[in-house]
């Protein structure tokens, strides 16, 4: 029942929307997170292989310029008079010096770092327009190098930090220290695309102008730990949040929902019969709500006039028909008496008689399902024992059952049941119901068993009579139908509409089952506390 609400299905889709949203933004923010990390220890690298770099030509002279500058910042006048010359020169870095002997003098003296071929080259412009040329041997660098790589490496820890400079067929030239990059990474550098996660390091590759190739290693551990404990923040977060849209979810369907479970509270007080209820206008000022509301209290305020009318009209064809029917019996009785009556002239009358008491017993009985069924609150409601009054029925009846010689049982509690029911209109029902059950046997049994179960009381009576065929079973609740095996019988088929009528005025139940030749099992369930 719970699964089956329509409010609990639109909070849950509204909570399941809201979480998978939730995740797939956390997932997203994971993903961004992850890859600025990435991002952040990868310009990193190229800082650490741009010094590298500057290192692996400059050396130790590194410190004795001002600043070190990309081949392209290099000056052009210069950079045309060093082409001249050396038209397969590209300048690499460009340092530069201020001169002069005063602090205004900024005279900025620049030295090229250029490769020649597969060689390297210090240039300078002279004074005179002429060029100083020396050549650099990169292997002559390395304890410069190997300076920079242990505080690289002491900064960082050999976990979590490696790198190295290969020489064009990836044997090594120089490492910060053994193991600094797997042989492995070496085979497939041809193969693989970089930067490249291996085995817990991000390797990044940088080519070096000569073919040489500089390669960094950095550790993957610490970035995960940031991007676990990020998730660990977001999966909290995102618990909350769906927590707290799954209870938001539930009060915007509940106050969705209200105006409909009004309705529906109201459609079965008017089911039970209160067609005067009403339902009152909505405070939330929802349009649809209101015309609903609207809507539906004019349609219940008709159908309350219309039942009205009809029962009016009811009750007038009922007086009009029990008033001539009435005379007409006081006529056909004084016939009676008449002393001097011819034999046949009275077996007429009494025909008569007894079909005008037939005719008044079939108004009354149509006045009492009508009234029943229209005004449920009009019954008289008490304080009844119904264990009493079901013996003391079934005592009444106990002679009429051995009369057509059927065995008759009567199962009850030996304790007093109380219930809130209108002890005639509970009389009628068990006279229906038994007498039914004494109309349609004519051999073998019938009974009656009044038992509790749980928290409702059970009243069956069963026979073996003839049993109805399971296509008319839904049909003989309805007003004046017979069945086929009931047509020689002497009957209105009203009985059970007015059961029907009287169990549905206290808010019971019945039930039928029911084999054709067999017999019948009607149960009517009350429930113990109203």
């Amino acid at each position: 029942m719970f699964r089956n609400s329509l409010k609990t299905r639109l909070a849950l889709s509204y909570a399941l929307l809201f979480f998978v949203s939730c995740l797939a933004i956390m997932t997203l923010c994971s993903y961004l997170v992850y890859n600025l990390l990435n991002n952040a220890y990868d310009a990193n690298a190229r800082q650490i292989a741009k010094r590298a770099a500057e290192l692996y030509i400059l050396g130790r002279r590194i410190g004795s310029f001002n600043e070190i500058l990309h081949g392209d910042q290099y000056p052009e006048k210069e950079r045309v008079l060093l082409e001249e010359k050396y038209p397969d020169s590209k300048v690499i870095f460009a340092g530069y010096r201020f001169g002069g002997t005063t602090p205004q003098d900024k005279t900025r003296y620049y030295t090229a770092f250029v490769l020649q071929g597969s060689e390297y080259y210090e240039m300078r412009i002279l004074a005179n327009g002429g060029i100083f040329r020396k050549k650099i041997y990169p292997e002559h660098n390395k304890n410069s190098l190997r300076n920079y790589f242990s505080n690289l490496l002491l900064n960082r820890g050999q976990e979590n930090f490696g790198i190295a400079i290969l020489e064009k067929d990836n044997t090594l030239f120089l490492e910060s220290h053994q193991g600094a990059i797997p042989s492995k990474i070496r085979k497939i550098m041809q193969q693989h695309s970089f930067p490249a996660n291996v085995d817990k390091f991000r390797y990044t590759l940088f080519p070096l102008a000569d073919g040489r190739k500089l390669i960094i290693a950095t550790g993957l551990s610490q970035r995960l730990a940031y991007l676990a404990d990020i998730t660990s923040v977001g999966a909290i977060v995102l618990g909350c949040m769906t927590l707290a849209g799954t209870i938001i979810a539930w009060l915007l369907t509940r106050r969705f929902i209200r105006g409909v479970k009004e309705t529906t509270l109201a459609m079965n007080r008017i089911s039970a019969g209160d067609y005067s209820y009403r339902l009152r206008e909505s405070t939330d000022h929802d349009r649809e709500i209101q015309e609903l509301t609207a809507t539906f209290n004019a349609m219940n305020e008709r159908t309350e006039n219309l039942l009205k009318e009809l029962r009016t009209v009811s009750d007038n064809v009922a007086h009009d028909l029990r008033t001539p029917l009435t005379r007409i019996a006081g006529t056909v009785e004084l016939i009676l008496t008449r002393k001097d009556l011819p034999e046949d002239m009275r077996s007429d009358c009494a025909s008569v008689a007894e079909e005008i008491s037939r005719l008044k017993e079939l108004v009354n009985t149509i006045m009492d399902i009508s009234r029943t069924n229209a005004t449920p609150q009009a019954l008289q409601l008490s304080k009844m024992d119904i264990v009493a009054v079901t013996a003391d029925f079934c005592e009444f009846m106990q002679v009429a059952f051995e009369d057509k010689g059927l065995d008759f049982t009567v199962r009850i509690p030996d304790k007093e049941i109380f219930i809130e029911a209108d002890k005639k209109m509970f009389q009628r029902l068990l006279s229906n119901l038994l007498g039914n059950a004494l109309k349609f046997t004519e051999r073998g049994f019938a009974a009656l068993d009044l038992r509790i179960e749980g928290d409702k009381i059970k009243l069956s009576v069963a026979d073996s009579g003839c049993g109805i065929p399971q296509e008319e079973q839904a049909l003989v609740f309805k007003r004046f139908f017979r069945s086929d095996a009931s047509r020689h019988l002497q009957g209105n088929g009203l009985g059970l509409s007015l059961v029907k009528a009287i169990v549905k005025a206290h808010h019971w139940e019945i039930d039928l089952a029911s084999t054709q030749g067999e017999g019948s099992v009607f149960t009517v369930t009350i429930p113990l506390h109203r």
